[in-house]
């Protein structure tokens, strides 16, 4: 028997109606023409939410809105448009009469990462609270502030000073502040360090005796393998 193929130029896939291939004849069938397309619905050029000018970028929606929506299921504002002149005013109304004497923790509004903050309306994002105090107060915005108070919660932007990341490190270790435990001091660790001394003086090279060692301890013998490889609790000697 013989098998007709698409009368379509270029098209080798079986014909079922009227001489065409299913693809060709389905688009016949709806369009009137077996070359023809579905129609496309015209993009936005610019972000569709309200008070965006952004490019879009995908479904109508710049980047930012558009990532927005694929993490919470909406693409509306960060912040109500009443609440982001609120915090503006409230800020520009308090740092005037802020002094270095004093921590200013107090924030009746919405967080954003748990810490207090403001809308910037000329870079269309959230900024900290403490970084648009110091805009406000030395008319410019800063790479990077590091808090001399060591309160992430203070926003008086006489308690931080502009520095590099670095120095943000070494400030927290001189405070202190610094709480990356790591071997057997860690609270998470699995192991003393007497039970790590332990481990690495009965350990003789002997075939299955990581397994054994890995029963004994309640541990994987990955665990054990980083022990006597020194690649873990290297705080234990």
């Amino acid at each position: 028997m013989t098998q007709h193929i698409c009368a379509i130029e270029y098209c080798n896939k079986p014909a079922v109606g009227r001489g065409w291939c299913r693809a060709h004849y389905t688009r016949w069938h709806r369009y009137g023409d077996p070359l023809a397309s579905a129609p496309r619905a015209a993009r936005a050029l610019t972000c569709t939410v309200e008070d965006c000018e952004r490019d879009a970028f995908k479904r109508d929606l710049c980047q930012l809105h558009y990532h927005r929506e694929q993490r919470k299921g909406s693409a509306g504002q960060a912040k109500p448009i009443k609440e982001r002149g609120a915090v503006v005013a409230h800020i520009a109304r308090r740092v005037p009469s802020m002094t270095p004497e004093r921590c200013e923790t107090e924030w009746p509004f919405s967080r954003s990462k748990g810490r207090p903050a403001a809308w910037d309306a000329d870079r269309q994002r959230n900024v900290g609270a403490v970084h648009y105090a110091w805009y406000l107060l030395h008319g410019r915005w800063p790479s990077q502030l590091n808090h001399t108070c060591h309160d992430g919660d203070c926003w008086n932007p006489h308690h931080v000073y502009e520095g590099t990341q670095q120095e943000n490190v070494r400030d927290m270790m001189e405070a202190g502040r610094y709480r990356g435990l790591s071997g057997a001091a860690s609270p998470v660790a699995r192991l003393t360090a007497d039970q790590v001394r332990e481990i690495r003086a009965r350990y003789g090279g002997k075939y299955g005796q990581r397994r054994s060692l890995a029963r004994e301890f309640g541990i994987s013998e990955s665990t054990i393998d980083g022990v006597l490889k020194g690649k873990t609790y290297r705080d234990c000697t």
